[in-house]
């Protein structure tokens, strides 16, 4: 169907019918004219998977390293591949749009939905985000890059409003950029506008956002969809008139196309015949959307070969695998190899200790909208097992500390669960069976506040959890459930038990009432997302005998949720552990077991309950924050094994009190299904390490440029500034080299099993305001010195002169390139860049300015000072200006 058919579409449908389009039908579809032949179309929540319609055990999908580690591959082409690999996860659960990548910039190491993306750098984040989207849509599959623009935190995300300078928004360096290059160099086909407020109005109730930048500046010629719940007016659907843009109801005028999810709030029928009748939007401005909607049917196919929409399949493809496992292991960064302690020679290896939480849990996503039901997941003793198990004696505890009896049944403060980083506790399952006498719950919801009389509806779970989020059958009627089973312990003792639910909830044995929620969750994000803090008690079980499990909710009294689509909802979650489990000294075993081990593995980090979207972690450390019981595992153990290796996996940096004890550390990330497998790869040296750090790793959150202004200290404000301006991440950092707050490890920096040459760095050509084509050529050789296979990430940042009268950072990327040799392989290596290396934007005329001077071109192997091999510079003898 081309561009007339699709005006000819618009023409025949009525106006009840334009407008049902201008929102979603449901949670992941549009709406469907049958009688036009128009078909519905059906999203996924991404981007390290496709997740398809269920938050919670879902159709099993791929699950495939998140942004923030594919960032650290610095690789183009893997990033392109990954993409083309998420379009096919995309079909199989019958969709066409992927929500994501998301290109947001790191700024605060404390984000709880930094790993979802790529870098405090937005060249990095922009170019790779161009090969995912490339990748996605040769496929016929539409990436929705999100969240435009400047959704850095999470907390109080949907009301916060941000205050920041023209400057920050528009320079090169930061918060717009990446957005620019994907829209650019991918053009992609939708794009999700972002929840917060910047200085003062969301994006969709501006002109400056959606229609002059985005379509009039950048020629961005897709569809603009809300995040979910983020329309904020009906007005955002016209086209930006001078008369619309004083009304204070702006959505449909800044030219939002697509409202989601549905059923439509702001774009109900009554809003826009409202705004249709006071002459705020016309028809033409709603034909606009309309055909927006039908130009994304028509590139994705389904006016063509994709016209119904198919069930949901998991297809576990074994080039998914092998991709998930090579991605995982080239994101792996090497921070740190004393005596190189790595790799592991297993033939010349007797004993290896595999220690901490994450060594036998695979860690291989963050929570919220990257949550999925994966195929599988390959923890670190699993991979290790399978492959050394008949040629190296493996010894295996989590370390966990001892923890002392509750004094009372009644939860009163959150007590230390040691290395077990749980922060609900793992589902109630074991010895537990429905009234059918299967293993699972019975969950009943009820109209009444009391859970009597008649229920609604009866279903089962396996898990110890229910919510009505996506239940659009009872979800407004449901006013009470209640979750109960029969429990059967197999193993006599006071067990540890959790519980959680969105209004007051409370836990009952036999009966007997052992924990009460009084009130109502402060946000509701954090339980659909599986990082809620809960109640915990001990109640005695005697091996045998069967109890009663009943767990009974109502109704949260007020909200729970800055955002109506999370808001009034039931929800429970009860937790179990046993007591020998959780009393056990687990710790002083993993000291016995390091101090027989030839090599010491120690595997920490962060899970989707501590990382996840929907809210912003409380301090740069390794949790349980109050306790950092895993800093104290390592301690211990690096105090009686020399060869103690750490591998960390989250999607921030931490702080590392023990980096000085160890010999040897890796950066994991989020790696995938596959995550066990990566990191033994690069472990025992099949894979050489080669990723690098997309981020500035500070010593201490207080070195941040914006520590005291990011996340949980504009809770009650709901309001944040972007003190730091355009000095993010290593911007910031460059000024306090040999200071203080100088990075424990900076941005670009990782190491290698062998060592590389680099030689022969040359430049040619300048910056010149009438070239339309990248200005500078770059040439640079190469050599892999060693005797082992590698890849070298070389870095160019361009240093702009001193201006009198203006900030700027020290030193910028311009460009990157990753190459992989054979040992002793010499190659050439060739790169270009622009005008843009040398601009920045100029607030007082709002246009780019290249101020005359001398502009160092470094070629560099990270951000650090020492790590510059070469250099060379350019003289601008005339300043100029470029428009936007």
């Amino acid at each position: 169907m081309g561009a007339t058919n699709v005006d000819s579409l618009v023409g025949q449908l009525t106006l009840d019918e334009k407008i049902l389009l201008l929102a979603g039908k449901n949670f992941w579809e549009t709406h469907e004219i049958p009688r036009l032949g128009i078909p519905s179309l059906k999203v996924t929540d991404g981007p390290s998977g496709a997740r398809g319609a269920t938050f919670i055990d879902g159709t099993p999908a791929a699950c495939f390293p998140a942004c923030v580690s594919l960032a650290a591959t610095f690789d183009r082409e893997l990033a392109r591949r990954i993409g083309t690999a998420l379009a096919q996860e995309t079909q199989s659960k019958g969709c066409y749009v992927l929500l994501g990548p998301t290109v947001c910039i790191h700024r605060s190491p404390l984000g709880g939905r930094n790993f979802e993306s790529f870098s405090e750098d937005p060249l990095l984040a922009g170019v790779l985000a161009t090969e995912y989207v490339k990748g996605l849509q040769d496929e016929r599959v539409a990436a929705s890059v999100k969240h435009f623009f400047a959704n850095e935190q999470d907390t109080r995300r949907f009301v916060l409003n941000e205050t920041i300078s023209e400057r920050a928004l528009r320079c090169s360096e930061i918060y717009l950029k990446p957005f620019e290059i994907v829209v650019k160099e991918a053009r992609p086909w939708t794009l999700m506008s972002a929840y917060p407020k910047i200085n003062g109005s969301y994006i969709d109730a501006t002109s400056t956002w959606l229609t002059q930048v985005l379509r009039d500046e950048w020629k961005f010629d897709g569809l603009t969809m809300s995040d979910w719940g983020a329309a904020s007016t009906v007005a955002c659907v016209a086209n930006g008139h001078p008369s619309i843009v004083q009304h204070a109801n702006m959505m449909i005028s800044q030219r939002l196309d697509l409202e989601m999810p549905g059923p439509a709030r702001q774009t109900a029928s009554e809003n826009v015949y409202k705004e249709l009748k006071e002459g705020r939007l016309t028809e033409a401005d709603i034909d606009a959307r309309v055909r927006a909607s039908l130009v994304l049917l028509e590139r994705v196919g389904k006016f063509a070969d994709r016209g119904p929409t198919p069930a949901e399949r998991a297809i576990d493809r074994p080039e998914h695998r092998a991709l998930i496992r090579e991605a995982g292991a080239s994101a792996i960064v090497l921070l740190k190899n004393e005596h190189e302690v790595l790799p592991i020679d297993v033939k010349q290896t007797k004993r290896i200790a595999l220690l901490g939480p994450l060594a036998n849990h695979a860690s291989a996503h963050g929570g919220g909208s990257s949550f999925l039901t994966c195929h599988y997941k390959i923890d670190p003793l699993q991979a290790f097992t399978e492959r050394f198990g008949g040629q190296v004696e493996l010894t295996y505890s989590k370390g966990r500390c001892v923890v002392a009896p509750f004094s009372s049944p009644e939860f009163v403060a959150d007590k230390s669960l040691g290395c077990e980083i749980y922060r609900s506790l793992p589902d109630f399952t074991a010895g537990i069976v429905n009234r059918e006498g299967k293993q699972g719950f019975d969950v009943d919801y009820f109209p009444s506040y009391d859970a009597t009389g008649k229920s609604l509806k009866t279903e089962q779970t396996q898990r110890s959890y229910f919510t009505t989020h996506d239940q659009i059958d009872i979800k407004t009627t449901a006013m009470s459930a209640r979750m109960s089973a029969l429990y059967r312990p197999t193993e006599t003792g006071s067990h540890y038990l959790s519980l959680s639910g969105a209004g007051e909830t409370k836990l009952l044995i036999d009966d007997h009432l052992v924990i009460k929620q009084d009130g109502s969750i402060p946000d509701a994000m954090a339980f659909i997302a599986g990082c809620q803090d809960e109640l915990k008690a001990q109640h005695y079980f005697e091996a045998g005998k069967t109890y009663r499990i009943e767990v009974l909710t109502t109704m949260p009294s007020v909200s729970i949720s800055d955002s109506h689509i999370l808001d009034k909802q039931l929800c429970a979650h009860v937790g179990f552990v046993p007591q020998a489990q959780m009393e056990h000294d687990l710790q002083k075993e993993a000291v016995e077991l390091a101090k027989e081990a030839d090599v010491t593995l120690v595997f920490v980090g962060n899970t989707y309950q501590w990382e996840s979207e929907g809210q912003d972690m409380n301090a740069m450390v390794l949790p349980p924050y109050e306790t950092r019981s895993q800093d104290a595992l390592v301690s211990a153990v690096a105090a009686v094994n020399p060869k103690t290796v750490v591998m960390i996996n989250t999607g921030v940096p931490v702080e590392l009190p023990w980096l000085d004890e160890v010999a040897g550390l890796l950066q994991g990330w989020y790696a995938g299904q596959e995550v066990g497998n990566a990191l033994v790869d690069v472990l025992v040296g099949d894979v050489n390490p080669s990723g690098r750090l997309p981020m500035s790793w500070p010593r201490k959150y207080e070195h941040t440029a914006c520590y005291g202004n990011f996340g949980l200290d504009s809770h009650y404000s709901k309001e944040v500034e972007y003190v730091e301006g355009v000095f993010v991440g290593y911007r910031h950092f460059d000024r306090h080299w040999k200071e203080e707050k100088e990075v424990l490890f900076p941005f670009g920096y990782g190491l290698s099993y062998t060592d590389f040459g680099i030689n022969h760095f040359s430049v040619s050509g300048t910056f010149s305001k009438d070239a339309q084509t990248p200005l500078v050529e770059m040439t640079v050789t190469v050599k892999n010195l060693g005797s082992r296979a590698g890849a070298q990430v070389l870095q160019v940042f361009v240093v702009p002169p001193l201006t009198e009268g203006l900030e700027r950072p020290v030193k910028e990327l311009a460009g990157f390139t990753k190459i992989y040799l054979a040992p002793g392989e010499e190659r050439q290596v060739r790169m270009e860049i622009s005008n843009n290396a040398a601009a920045f934007w100029d607030e007082s005329i709002r246009k780019w300015r290249v101020v005359a001077g001398s502009y160092s071109i470094l070629c560099a192997t990270s951000s650090h000072p020492d790590h510059v091999i070469d250099q060379s510079v350019i003289v601008i003898e005339e300043e100029f200006t470029m428009n936007a």
